[in-house]
Parts: C-alpha cells; sequence; structure tokens
C-alpha cells in the first residue's frame, strides 16, 4: 500500500510538472508569436494592432481559464479520496523526496541523459500538441480521463489479485513445511524403533551364540573319549529366536511358526530371560505406539467436529442476519465478520469449507475483512452431516490373522509371492513393503501413518487422503 502511494503520488508530481512545461512551452510560443506579429504589424494601423492584442491575450487567458479549471477539478477529486491520509502521506511524501533525492545524486549522469532526451520529446510533443490544439474537443479530453481512471481501477484490481495470490502460495508453504516437518518426525519416529529391534536381534544372537558354544563343547569332550560312538548334535534354536523370526514387518505373531515345547526343554530356562526381555521391549513400544495413535486421533476427531459445530455456527448466523432473494438467504461478508468476531475466530477457513461442501456461496476463494465486505455470502442448505473421521493406523493385528488363505500369500498389487522379510499387512491386505505406496503421489508409506478409502479399496498419505476428501466432500474418489 505503501509503495502504491509512493507510485501515485510520484505521478501525480509528473503529472503536474508536464502541465506546468506545456503551459510554459505555450506561453513561450504566444511571446513568440507576439513578436512575430509586431514585427508584421508596424505597418499596420494602430486599431488594429490593438484588436488583434486584445484577440491574442483574451485567447490566451481563456485557455489558462480552461487549464485552471481542470487542474482545480482534479486537484479537488484527489484531496477528497486522501483528505484522510493526509498527513501520513505527507510524511511519507518527504521521506520518498529525501530517498528521491539520493537516488538522482546516484545517478545523475544518466539523469541528465533521460532529461536531455525527455525534454526534447517535451518540445516535439508540445509542437504537435499546438497543432492539434484546435482540433482537440471536450470529449476527446473527457474520453482520456475515463481511460486514465479504467486503467488505474485495472491496476488496482490486478495488484489486489496478486497479493491474495501471496498470500494463498504463502500458507501452502507453511502448510507443506508443517506436513514435511511431520513427516519427518515419523521417519525418525521409525529409525528409533528400527535401532530397538536392531538392538534386541543382536542380544539374543549373543545369547544364541553363547548357547551353542556351552552345547558343541561337551560333545567334543565326548568325541575325543570315544570316537566310535561319535554323536553328531546340532545347535537348537531358542524359542524366543524361533518366535522373533516369525514376525512380520507389523509384529503379527505367525501361528505356523509356533514351535513345540517337547524339544530342547534343558535349554528353554536358559532363554527365557531374553524371551521375557524381548517380551517387555515389545510391550513397552506397543503401548508406546498405541498412545501416539490415540493422541492423533483424538486430535483429528476434535478437529473434523470442531469443524462441523463452526458450519453449522456459520448457517444459523447466516439466517438470523441474512435477507431473503438469493439461496435460502444471503448476508454481506461485512456484516457476517461483523456480527460473529468473537465466536467464529476462524470464519474465512470456515466459509471456505463450507463452500467446498456446498453449503454457502460466494464470489472469489477467500474473503477477507476490510477487503471483500461487500461480497454476498449466499445460504445454500440449512442442514449437514456429521463429517466421518478416518482412520488412518491399521486394524486390530488379530483382525489379520482370521482368515488366511492357504498356500503362499500373494502380494495385492503386483500379484507376486510375498514373503516374511518383505511381508506388509494393512486392512486385512498383504503387500510388499514397496508396493505399500500412495495411490495419488506414489510414496511408500509407513504403518503408523497411512490412510485408507474404504469404498475404492486404494491407500493414501494423509496429506493427499485430507485434500481429496475435502475437494469431494466425502469417501467418492
Amino acid at each position: 500500500d505503501r509503495k502504491a502511494r509512493e507510485d501515485s503520488d510520484r505521478k501525480a508530481r509528473e503529472e503536474r510538472d508536464r502541465r506546468a512545461k506545456e503551459e510554459s512551452d505555450r506561453e513561450e510560443a504566444a511571446r513568440r508569436h507576439k513578436a512575430e506579429a509586431d514585427r508584421k504589424a508596424k505597418e499596420d494601423t494602430d486599431r488594429r494592432a490593438r484588436e488583434e492584442e486584445d484577440k491574442r491575450i483574451k485567447e490566451a487567458e481563456d485557455k489558462r481559464t480552461r487549464d485552471k479549471k481542470d487542474l482545480e477539478k482534479r486537484e479537488a477529486e484527489r484531496k477528497e479520496t486522501e483528505r484522510k491520509e493526509a498527513e501520513r502521506k505527507e510524511t511519507e511524501r518527504k521521506e520518498a523526496d529525501r530517498k528521491e533525492a539520493e537516488r538522482k545524486e546516484a545517478e545523475r549522469r544518466e539523469a541528465e541523459r533521460k532529461e536531455a532526451d525527455r525534454k526534447e520529446a517535451d518540445r516535439k510533443e508540445a509542437e504537435r500538441k499546438e497543432a492539434d490544439r484546435r482540433e482537440a474537443d471536450r470529449k476527446e479530453s473527457e474520453r482520456k480521463e475515463l481511460e486514465r481512471r479504467e486503467a488505474d481501477r485495472k491496476e488496482a484490481e490486478r495488484k489486489d489479485m496478486e497479493r491474495r495470490e501471496g498470500e494463498r502460495k504463502e500458507a501452502e508453504k507453511r502448510e507443506a513445511d508443517r506436513r514435511e516437518a511431520e513427516r519427518k518426525d515419523a521417519e525418525r519416529k521409525a529409525q528409533i524403533d528400527k535401532q530397538r529391534e536392531e538392538a534386541i536381534h543382536r542380544q539374543l544372537e549373543m545369547e544364541r551364540k553363547a548357547k551353542e558354544e556351552a552345547i558343541t563343547s561337551p560333545v567334543m569332550e565326548a568325541s575325543n573319549s570315544d570316537p566310535p560312538q561319535r554323536k553328531v548334535m546340532r545347535p537348537v534354536k531358542k524359542e524366543s529366536d524361533r518366535n522373533l523370526s516369525a514376525l512380520d514387518v507389523e509384529g503379527i505373531q505367525d501361528s505356523k511358526a509356533e514351535v513345540s515345547t517337547g524339544k530342547a526343554s534343558t535349554l528353554r530356562g536358559a532363554s527365557n530371560k531374553g524371551g521375557q526381555w524381548a517380551e517387555k521391549m515389545a510391550q513397552k513400544k506397543q503401548a508406546e505406539h498405541e498412545a501416539e495413535r490415540n493422541k492423533i486421533r483424538g486430535r483429528r476427531a476434535g478437529g473434523v467436529q470442531f469443524m462441523d459445530e463452526q458450519i453449522r455456527k456459520l448457517i444459523t448466523e447466516v439466517k438470523r442476519l441474512g435477507k431473503t432473494g438469493k439461496g435460502l438467504a444471503y448476508v454481506d461478508f461485512g456484516t457476517l465478520f461483523a456480527a460473529t468476531q468473537d465466536t467464529m475466530p476462524a470464519l474465512a477457513a470456515t466459509l471456505q469449507v463450507a463452500k467446498k461442501r456446498d453449503v454457502v456461496q460466494f464470489e472469489g476463494l477467500m474473503l477477507m475483512q476490510g477487503v471483500d465486505d461487500a461480497i454476498d455470502v449466499i445460504l445454500l442448505r440449512d442442514q449437514i452431516e456429521d463429517t466421518p473421521v478416518f482412520k488412518s493406523f491399521r486394524q486390530d493385528p488379530t483382525e489379520d490373522q482370521e482368515e488366511k488363505p492357504k498356500g503362499p500369500e500373494k502380494c495385492v498389487s503386483c500379484s507376486k509371492v510375498v514373503y516374511p522379510t518383505e511381508r506388509v499387512a494393512a486392512n486385512k491386505k498383504v503387500m510388499h513393503k514397496t508396493c505399500f505406496r500412495c495411490s495419488q503421489c506414489n510414496t511408500v508409506l509407513k504403518l503408523a501413518a497411512y490412510a485408507y478409502n474404504e469404498k475404492t479399496g486404494k491407500f493414501y498419505c494423509e496429506p493427499h487422503f485430507k485434500e481429496l476428501f475435502s475437494a469431494h466432500g466425502g469417501y467418492n474418489f
């Protein structure tokens, strides 16, 4: 706004300087014409000289009177529009003059050349205007004035649109940064969980190796004492190792990997410590994961319920303040903002969501207080349904094991066999880890954060699911 005012003031000063220059040139031309007329009129009688002089003076006076009236009219219009901003503009004008003087001092050589060119152009323009002066009329000047005003209005609208577009892009950038931070935080948590699992596996592997050494050493002693009766003993895996190897990527116990307790009964007591420690770590990790999921679910449900309540408040306020004639009721944004500024702090965002859900209708993408006060908000519906809260986390692990197909499992995406090391299961669907991707951006998904559309059977990342849900007003995508 300040720059626009500075440009407006600078243009006004340039326009006054140009008119003063034109007036000075016209007066100079009149003086030259007078001198020439005096030289030619020396032979004429005094009466004709006086009449010619009176006529010339009268024409010049009429021209100055017309120019003065036009200048006073434009000045009056400018003062009327800038009356309330006079003191502030005066301070800004002085500051602008000071900066302009500094800039001119720094660019003096370039300014001198441009000034010479401008003067030459002004002189030629003055000569052309002087030749065409008799052909110019009042309608042409009014037309130019209307075109100038229309250009100023379009320029103001363009700048306003650019400002709104900049604000929208800034809001999108902040949202993208927030989503990127959430994504990085989820990856960091997944990395920490992976490191914990690797530490558990390393500890169990160390225990297994120690037990194997304890088993093989008596065998070697027996072979040294009685070679004909040598027996080959194979190291027995600990039950905790078998259980861990039977876990899929979601931590779900595979029923096929259960081992009998008859064999290796002598080793069970020794391996219980590692198994109990791994079980406690797994239970702690599961509890933390469940707490995080419940927190996010509660936050998401609260946001959805809050927006539904805000839209219902909006419907009530529009019906209370509105008039009939458009839709069910309509009210201008300025009146609605003034009436709800204490009860609806997110009015602009609520209007955007309500417009996407076909509850209200208005011009533009977002309404701003003070700029769009005259725009009407039209109520189209007075009832809305509760927005369903989608689940972005997998179901209970036991549900994925209720119906297990016979034979090797196949990926629902590429139809190839899925091995336990590359298996991931979500919403009763088994896939490769690399096939578990967002249907919109093709990004590999994590079990800790994804969304599933039950109508289409497609998986999405949370940002794209929210975007599509808002755009379509439901699960129809």
